[in-house]
């Protein structure tokens, strides 16, 4: 009977235990507080503060936590969230005490990461050159006295409306992350990690972006590494006013465990149209050092472009004052004083405005001072580019710009010249805006076109002009209306930026352009006065025999003279309406040769007066009379 009750009570208070258990588990979740504490202070070397700890009562069982705060090795404020629940196994947390987590839901998390000066991070875990020098090591632990497992293997983690911002006080980086949502698969240390996250970014540099990624996370303890694979993220961010689309891949490793912050990527994927793929190196120092290799499709610039106004009068131009014109910055060099680059950048095609390029190559190198080099190829011939930008307040940039066998008409999209253009051009400017094109670069520039033609129009005005005004005929109606020539060279030369003081030389086998004069870039005019020189005249052709394309007919009376040609007004006209011969100046130049040519008379008609004269003085006095006919005659 004895033995009946004892089986009976087994059978009866057996499953009645657990539930006892359970319940002042459950009565009493402060019995976890110092045992979470404890276990977290000892794995990740934080410090875990909990204002509130409960139960949730119903299946799954969730330990919840309010008004949560982390504090990091510095004692300060690491992380803080508002709510917690803490999904926990049923059966080991009463069979075990075990508290084996399965799920975690965070809401209202206030991440706050920070790199000091000195390379020191809040978050390092289990990093002991990182703790303070007086803080006590923590002691063995028996395990034998603890009352509570704490298993780390979480089965999923999700978190919402929550924000991270990190701090980087040598690269001068500030950037917030508010997170919207972010969850995972299963946790476990030094496994990969699924994760989906969406996110709206923004940093004190002015970029804005909204996120989403999605990939595997592995993160090695103490958060010293982090590895991503197959990672996609999408944004669309905004720069400064500029919008972007990105969605790239990358398999990627986050090194913290230095003293600097080093970021290897691979990546691959689209920047708006852009189609990139390649590898890129950052280093997180105090001057944030970035390399690597990218190869583009198609690089095309043409949404990151000033849009033009369209405004090129001179009314439009009167009205710009000098802030509008210290606005269009051509090179922000702010942007590349605070980081060094080494970036070799390729594309199949280039398309900048309304140019299209091929097979471009560039090197951009930047540390005491900016210096690209390029080459590419297009319309019939290559490119070849060098410029080095100093950091200086005022910055400095000397150019190179070396072009062979390129198509005037078609690059220059120009109706009165054709031909294939060599140029080698070397400049420098001071400044960064456009307004200092206009007085503050200079440089030479020497080009050649071969085997081309050009509209003689402005040629054929100047000699019908002199026919004009000195009543006489001239053959220019035989003239083609252009001007085939197997070699046209020129060179500009720029003493003092481009408004004024501009040096042309142009000089074909028939003729010969100087002058001097100026281009105004914002206005979009040129002012230019030029002398056109006709050179010897080729024998008279047969008044029968067309005149051929390669000769102009021109009277030996017209060579060898300057005529003025004046060219002013909006820099889009052709040379045929911007150019016209000076009609005062060509008059004067018409009287001019007629006075000397009546000078010239007159001492020829004086000298052969006075040889008569002398003729007729006889022999035995004429010596006597020289000097008296020198003084009369001149």
């Amino acid at each position: 009977m004895n033995r009946l009750i004892a089986v009976l009570l087994v059978v009866l208070i057996a499953p009645i235990l657990p539930i006892g258990v359970l319940l002042f588990l459950i009565a009493n979740p402060d019995y976890y507080r110092d045992a979470l504490t404890e276990r977290f202070h000892e794995q990740t070397g934080l410090t875990l503060v909990s204002a509130d700890l409960g139960w949730r009562y119903f299946p799954p069982i969730a330990l919840t936590l309010k008004n949560i705060q982390v504090n990091g090795l510095d004692g300060d404020a690491l992380a803080s969230l508002d709510a917690s629940a803490i999904d926990v196994a049923l059966w080991p947390l009463i069979s075990e005490q075990r508290v084996d987590l399965r799920a975690v839901y965070i809401e209202g998390a206030d991440i706050n990461l920070v790199q000091d000066e000195n390379g020191r991070r809040n978050w390092l875990l289990n990093d002991d050159s990182e703790a303070p020098s007086d803080e006590p090591r923590a002691e063995a632990v028996d395990e034998s006295t603890r009352p509570v497992n704490l298993q780390l293997n979480i089965e999923r983690i999700e978190l919402v409306n929550s924000q991270l911002r990190y701090r980087d006080q040598i690269a001068q980086m500030d950037t917030t992350v508010q997170l919207t949502s972010l969850s995972t698969g299963a946790v476990e240390p030094g496994k990969p990690i699924n994760v989906a996250i969406e996110a709206l970014m923004s940093s004190a540099t002015g970029l804005d972006a909204a996120l989403k990624a999605s990939g595997d996370i592995t993160i090695a303890p103490g958060l010293k590494t982090i590895t991503l694979e197959a990672f996609r993220t999408q944004l669309n961010t905004s720069d400064s006013g500029t919008s972007y689309e990105v969605d790239i891949t990358t398999n990627t490793l986050l090194d913290m465990s230095g003293n600097m912050t080093r970021i290897d990527s691979e990546i691959s994927g689209s920047i708006d149209a852009l189609s990139v793929t390649g590898e890129i190196t950052a280093a997180l120092t105090e001057m944030p050092h970035i390399s690597g290799e990218l190869h583009v499709t198609t690089l095309n610039m043409n949404p990151y472009l000033t849009e033009d106004t369209g405004e090129t009068s001179t009314a439009a131009a009167e009205t710009a004052t000098d802030t509008d014109t210290d606005t269009e910055e051509m090179i922000p060099m702010e942007a590349f004083r605070g980081v060094a680059l080494e970036l070799a950048i390729s594309a199949d095609t280039l398309v900048y405005d309304e140019y299209t390029f091929t097979n471009l190559a560039t090197q951009i190198d930047n540390d005491d001072a900016l210096a690209v080099t390029a080459t590419l190829e297009g319309y019939g011939g290559t490119f070849d580019i060098n410029s080095r930008v100093t950091h200086d307040e005022i910055p400095i940039t000397d150019t190179t710009i070396n072009i062979d066998g390129v198509d005037v008409a078609e690059f220059a999209e120009l109706d009165w010249i054709t031909g294939s253009l060599s140029l080698e051009s070397t400049t420098q400017l001071t400044g960064a805006y456009k307004h200092n094109l206009n007085d503050q670069l200079t440089g030479t520039n020497r080009f050649v076109v071969t085997d081309g033609s050009m509209d003689i129009t402005t040629l054929r005005r100047v000699v019908q002009l002199v026919a004009t005004l000195t009543r006489q005929t001239h053959r220019v109606a035989d003239w083609p209306d252009r001007l085939v020539f197997e070699e046209l060279h020129g060179d500009l030369t720029l003493p003092s930026g481009l408004v004024e003081g501009q040096q042309l030389n142009l000089k074909a086998d028939e003729f010969t352009i100087d002058g001097t004069g100026g281009i105004d870039i914002l206005a979009r005019e040129v002012d230019y006065a030029l002398q056109l020189t006709f050179e010897e005249a080729p024998p008279e052709p047969d008044p029968d025999t067309p005149i051929p394309a390669d000769q102009l007919a021109v009277d030996e009376s017209l060579t060898r003279i300057s005529w003025p040609i004046t060219c002013a007004g909006s820099l889009d006209d052709s040379p045929a309406t911007l150019c016209l011969p000076d009609r005062e100046a060509v008059r004067g130049v018409i009287i001019r040769i007629a006075n000397e040519k009546v000078a010239e008379k007159g001492e020829e008609l004086l000298e052969k007066a006075k040889q008569k004269l002398e003729e007729k003085i006889p022999q035995n006095v004429r010596d006597k009379t020289k000097d008296l006919l020198e003084g009369l005659f001149n």
